[in-house]
């Protein structure tokens, strides 16, 4: 089960990275925002994106030592798409214009690049996980520092760029990404011990569900309590902070 853990936890990464880091890169490239360009813009962001890319690889490997090692397949297949990327969907599906579409990647891609390094925090110095795990995250968790200062400044100037209308819209995604970003995934885990079987599941399943659900998976938030303070729009929002520490 800790394995199948690694390997749900590698593919989310993956999918982070594919369905809406990337993609909302290869917006700003593309020239979808206001208030953005500039060569110096072009470099950060076409490095960041080659950064990603990366991160895929090195996650995906990481999943290959763990089933060569525990001599299982493990398959991805099993396994349903994370939770995160399954909201970004459900938002992306009920976009009628491509503008709305490509806030909703900016305002995900935003949750996702600035909240990640509590999350990779959390596991970059555990002595008590294999090696190959926490020195991936560790190197994953260095690059993500740089591209959270990239994603906040976008953010901050395309907002700024935007008429009333869009800029409550994206602020409306950035909390929409933030709350799906820190709620547990429990279908990836109940997936997981339906399909080996484990005995008494469903009934587990209820009581985890039960005691866990509305709770906060990552309690540090205070990236994005940052930049929405600097933006003058905290209180434009609303979501429960609890015991965010501001960074």
């Amino acid at each position: 089960l800790l394995s199948w853990g690694w390997v749900a936890y590698n593919r989310n990464t993956v999918l982070v990275e594919q369905r809406i880091a990337n993609p909302a890169f290869e917006l700003v490239i593309g020239g979808a925002y206001p208030g953005l360009g500039g060569q110096q813009l072009e470099l950060a962001v076409a490095q960041a994106m080659v950064d990603e890319q990366y991160h895929t690889l090195m996650h995906i490997n990481g999943s290959a030592v763990t089933r060569r090692m525990r001599r299982s397949d493990f398959s991805d297949r099993v396994l349903p798409d994370s939770h995160i990327t399954t909201i970004h969907q459900a938002h992306l599906d009920r976009c009628g214009e491509p503008w709305q579409r490509s806030l909703t990647t900016l305002g995900f891609a935003t949750v996702a690049e600035i909240s990640i390094n509590a999350y990779l925090d959390l596991l970059a110095d555990d002595q008590d996980i294999q090696v190959v795990n926490s020195t991936t995250v560790k190197l994953h968790n260095r690059d993500e520092y740089c591209h959270a200062s990239i994603s906040g400044e976008m953010m901050k100037q395309v907002y700024e760029a935007l008429p009333a209308d869009r800029r409550r819209f994206l602020l409306e995604k950035v909390v929409a990404g933030l709350e799906a970003f820190v709620a547990p995934d429990f279908t990836t885990w109940e997936t997981i011990v339906a399909f080996e079987g484990v005995p008494g599941w469903e009934k587990a399943a209820a009581e985890v569900r039960e005691a866990q659900g509305g709770t906060h998976l990552v309690q540090d938030h205070s990236g994005i309590h940052t930049l929405l303070t600097e933006m003058d729009v905290l209180d434009q929002v609303e979501f429960g902070w609890g015991t965010t520490v501001t960074r």
